[in-house]
C-alpha cells in the first residue's frame, strides 16, 4: 500500500508527488501529458456508474459540452464505481483536482453526487453540472468571464 492510498495526497511525501507526476506528464498515460502541458483553466469530470438510467456516453458528452461552456480544458474525467462509498470517491476526485491544479469538478447531474454536493468540493473549486453552477473557492486559475459563456448558459 502506498502513501497515497494510505493517507491521501495531501500527506504523501515529495517522492510519491514526483511519482505522480511523472506518470501525468507520461505520453504513454491516456491523458498523454495533457495535464501538464495544458495552459489555462482546467476542470475534472466526475459520474457516477451506479446512477439508475445514466449512459456513459451521453455523460461524457454533457461532461465535455458543460466544461467547452464555461470555458474549461477537461483534464480527465473520474468514473466512480457502484461500490465506492460517497466520502472515498469525494476525497478522490479532490485528489485529481489538486495533481491536476484544476478549478472545477464537472458532473452531468446532480444525482451523481448522492443527491447534494459535498461541502468539500466548494472548500477546493467550483461544481458546474446542467442548469446550475456553484462557486467554490478558486484555488487555481478560473476562465476569465466572457459574453459568449452567459449566452450559452
Amino acid at each position: 500500500m502506498d502513501a497515497s492510498s494510505r493517507q491521501g495526497l495531501y500527506r504523501a511525501g515529495v517522492p510519491e508527488l514526483e511519482r505522480i507526476a511523472a506518470y501525468l506528464k507520461d505520453a504513454s498515460t491516456p491523458l498523454r501529458g495533457s495535464l501538464t502541458d495544458t495552459h489555462g483553466a482546467l476542470a475534472v469530470g466526475m459520474r457516477c456508474a451506479a446512477v439508475a438510467g445514466a449512459d456513459a456516453v451521453n455523460d461524457r458528452a454533457t461532461i465535455e459540452a458543460l466544461a467547452r461552456r464555461h470555458g474549461y480544458t477537461l483534464a480527465a474525467i473520474y468514473v466512480v464505481a457502484p461500490q465506492t462509498v460517497s466520502p472515498v470517491a469525494a476525497a478522490r476526485v479532490l485528489e485529481m483536482v489538486h495533481v491536476a491544479r484544476a478549478s472545477a469538478v464537472i458532473v452531468p447531474g446532480m444525482t451523481h453526487l448522492g443527491g447534494s454536493v459535498p461541502a468539500d468540493f466548494t472548500r477546493e473549486c467550483s461544481v458546474i453540472m446542467p442548469g446550475h453552477v456553484m462557486l467554490g473557492r478558486a484555488l487555481y486559475p478560473t476562465p476569465a468571464p466572457s459574453g459568449d459563456a452567459e449566452a450559452q448558459a
